[in-house]
């Protein structure tokens, strides 16, 4: 145990940490993050005082001229009300996650603000674009881009690979952390008997950077795939949400689901039922949707973007192709489709490296140590 976790247990008291980030609705990642972490048992040794980084739900179905506005007042009203936590509440810890492009900058200026209350600041970086990000932001944006990661005191990536990009653009070292995300793990008899044909679950917001259009084409230009699989293509129904449904509608493709968002019972039974997940991405972090899917027993098809390859090892707990690549993408669908007993095996192994390694019990572990070691720092 930890000096500071001594001293934690002899006064009663539990340090305070302020954390910024999305909550579901929508679906996402990010918010599927933090929702699991304030289910946690974070929450028993540290107090967690959540502010959420929307606070105007119209945002999500806005457009054009009103998006752009309801962004501006939204960021502006998470900006106040966080200088008003800080202000009142007087935390030890700001946990601040983020993704990439505007996100960003809106979430450098709550880390701004926390060091100017002198709070101990943690940017947490989900965003699997960060990279492409970064390089189209000009002089002036890249040199705002690292002095807001400068200014954290911890910056948290989601893999190796993040580390050595964030590495060669000036953050320090010893102010990076991996930290994989983490799933809660599901039990053995909750995955539901196989179906025929072969259900195949997308997950996922409809982004081009998501690989639904290569995804689409690979189903359009493969009649066997169609008499294999069943497809449910899951997602809210905003972005590319109707034009990817009203082409397979113009191919007569109605038995194609697309059910829109799932949450609760209704993503679990998702997971379930799937025997092959598969997520094209452009650009990925670490896909909370894939360990989900691996926890449940699927067998997955990913791409070879952030830290995918982390935990996809290729041919032993999964299938890894090349983004953007349609003809790679349909064979691997149709490879798994065939093999009932390739499914099984790569089913199995995935949901024993989540495990071993990708569960939130070591995932709490790690969060509370990076605190811990913020609180020793405040030490005299």
């Amino acid at each position: 145990m930890s000096r500071t976790q001594d001293d934690r247990k002899e006064s009663g008291r539990k340090p305070r940490v302020i954390v910024s980030g999305p909550l579901p609705p929508p679906l996402g990642g990010m918010a599927t993050y933090c929702d699991e972490y304030l289910r946690t048992e974070i929450t028993r040794e540290f107090d967690i005082l959540f502010c959420r980084s929307f606070l105007i739900s119209a945002v999500w179905r806005a457009k054009g001229i009103g998006l752009f506005f309801l962004q501006c007042v939204n960021r502006f009203l998470v900006l106040a009300v966080w200088i008003g936590k800080l202000l009142t509440k007087r935390p030890h810890i700001a946990h601040i996650h983020t993704n990439s492009y505007t996100g960003f900058h809106a979430r450098g200026l709550q880390v701004v603000a926390s060091k100017l209350f002198g709070t101990k600041t943690i940017l947490h970086v989900h965003g699997g674009d960060f990279e492409e990000f970064y390089s189209r932001s000009g002089v002036f944006g890249r040199w705002l881009i690292k002095g807001f990661l400068r200014a954290s005191d911890r910056v948290i990536v989601l893999s190796e690979k993040w580390r050595s990009f964030f590495a060669t653009i000036g953050v320090s070292g010893e102010k990076l952390a991996v930290m994989a995300n983490s799933v809660f793990l599901p039990r053995a008899e909750e995955k539901a008997k196989e179906s025929d044909p072969v259900t195949v679950l997308f997950l996922s917001r409809f982004l081009r950077l998501k690989g639904i259009h290569e995804l689409q084409e690979a189903i359009l230009e493969k009649d066997e795939l169609r008499s294999l699989c069943r497809f449910v293509l899951a997602g809210p129904r905003i972005d590319d949400w109707r034009t990817v449904r009203a082409r397979f509608d113009d191919r007569g493709l109605e038995e194609i689901e697309m059910p829109g968002v799932l949450l609760g019972e209704e993503r679990d039974r998702a997971y379930r039922e799937a025997g092959i997940y598969i997520l094209p991405s452009h650009s990925e972090g670490l896909p909370i949707g894939l360990l989900e899917a691996m926890s449940y027993g699927a067998a997955c098809i990913a791409t070879r973007v952030g830290g995918v390859p982390d935990v996809i090892d290729h041919n032993r707990n999964g299938i890894l192709v090349e983004p953007e690549d349609v003809d790679a993408i349909a064979d691997a669908l149709l490879l798994l489709a065939r093999d009932h007993e390739l499914r099984t095996r790569l089913a199995k192994s995935a949901r024993e490296t989540i495990e071993e390694g990708y569960q939130w019990l070591s995932g709490v572990e790690a969060l509370g140590r990076l605190y811990d070691s913020l609180l020793e720092g405040n030490r005299p």
